[in-house]
């Protein structure tokens, strides 16, 4: 009688092992992504059941209204007494804005828009912002974040060469010796035509002076300007 009892137990216990159901687990890492099971819609981001026969088709899509999203697919058949763990990474999706916008992305030498523009973000990969009139921006994906990037407009100098090195200090430098010339002649002019209206009294000569003084401010006006930014960028360098 005990054997026939114990051989019951042992039967009843075989028949709940092989009855037994595995599990498939599904993990993701967006909570919005959409789990289909033989072309179902299950769930969104996290999901699990427990399969009891035929095939089961499952797929992981970022998008479920786009045809090109991303999409991950597996198939589990056969053995159901096991369990099935997937976990399922999306690349992270970006929005890349600038000030001013417009701004050209590229990376890898393919232009992939203009921002503001939404870009995958892999670790160790690098943009480049381009637009005219402003200094070419090189960033990684690690410094992009939710702020806009404001780009620096072109300055006359290369940023990498001394101002002292540069075109534009010569073109100041000259500028400043043509000015300095002018105002200076100018001066004399209006000094030796007032020195003749003393002693002819002429308006005509008093007009000229006026008009000599008048040349002679202006040049003179223009090199305190140049004389500024000249030194002003000096300072800066």
């Amino acid at each position: 009688m005990i054997k026939l009892y114990l051989f019951i137990v042992l039967v009843l216990y075989i028949n709940n092992l092989l009855a037994a159901n595995g599990i498939v687990e599904i993990k993701t890492n967006d909570n919005n992504c959409a789990i289909l099971v033989n072309d179902t819609l299950v769930a969104k981001g996290n999901y699990s059941f427990e399969p009891t026969n035929g095939i089961y088709i499952i797929k992981v899509k970022k998008d479920i209204f786009s045809w090109d999203g991303e999409i991950f697919t597996d198939t589990v058949a056969g053995d159901f007494n096991r369990n099935y763990n997937f976990n399922y990474r999306f690349e992270e999706k970006i929005l890349v804005e600038t000030i001013p916008g417009d701004a050209k992305v590229l990376s890898g030498g393919v232009l992939l828009g203009n921002t503001p523009l939404m870009v995958r973000k892999k670790m160790g990969m690098d943009f480049i912002l381009n637009k005219k009139g402003y200094e070419k921006l090189v960033i990684g994906s690690d410094k992009l974040g939710s702020l806009p990037i404001e780009l620096e407009p072109n300055s006359p100098f290369k940023p990498s060469e001394r101002f002292t090195d540069s075109n534009w200090f010569y073109t100041l430098l000259g500028s400043a010796v043509v000015l300095g010339t002018v105002a200076a002649y100018y001066k004399i002019k209006a000094d030796n035509s007032f020195d003749d209206y003393e002693k002819t009294k002429d308006p005509n000569l008093l007009s000229q002076t006026d008009d000599y003084d008048l040349y002679s401010g202006v040049a003179f006006g223009a090199l305190q300007v140049n004389f500024g930014v000249l030194v002003y960028y000096f300072l800066s360098d």
